[in-house]
């Protein structure tokens, strides 16, 4: 009588290896989950940078003013809202001052931020580029605006500050915990 040989895993071998893959599983996904809301984070100060950016670029490019404005429908400048409700940026052609969509152009629209994520200080609802690429406020005075953002679903809150200097330029930085 020839003797098959059996091919596999016993059920001890198949056990223990399911345990291990349990306890890896169990560190992976807080370190995962800390990884998204970063990357969340993130993404958002880079929109609305690269919104700055655009808007400056553009004012200077076509000689006309370019407005980023907070906004809660993704097509007119709303004052009273929060910049986490989302923002626009639009070209001033006509000249007035408004943004009305039968003579002037709407260039991007950013969606409202992830819950979470909020602006804890905003020193202004809109910044106007002229066409020298300065920044200014809507009544044309020339500001520095600082946007402060911050992640209150993290612990030990995490957070950036976008600054637009008088000059138009746009920067960020990381913020420590205290500051959010």
């Amino acid at each position: 009588m020839v003797k098959k040989q059996q091919h596999g895993f016993t059920l001890l071998e198949l056990l223990g290896t399911m345990s291990i893959a349990a306890i890896l599983v169990a560190f992976a996904v807080p370190a995962m989950t800390s990884t998204l809301k970063n990357s969340r984070m993130n993404s958002s100060v880079n929109d609305l940078v690269s919104s700055f950016n655009f808007a400056r670029n553009e004012a200077v490019r076509r000689g006309v003013e370019v407005t980023v404005c907070r906004s809660t429908d993704g097509i007119v400048c709303t004052d009273a809202a929060d910049w986490a409700t989302g923002w626009i940026v639009t070209a001033d052609v006509n000249g007035d001052g408004t943004f009305e969509n039968s003579f002037d152009e709407l260039f991007r629209v950013s969606e409202a931020l992830s819950s979470g994520l909020q602006f804890i200080k905003s020193n202004a609802a809109r910044v106007v580029y002229d066409v020298s690429g300065g920044a200014k406020d809507a009544g044309g005075n020339a500001i520095t605006s600082t946007l402060t953002l911050c992640d209150s679903s993290q612990d030990g809150e995490r957070g950036y500050r976008v600054t637009i200097a008088v000059t138009g330029h746009v920067s960020s930085r990381k913020l420590d915990p205290s500051d959010c």
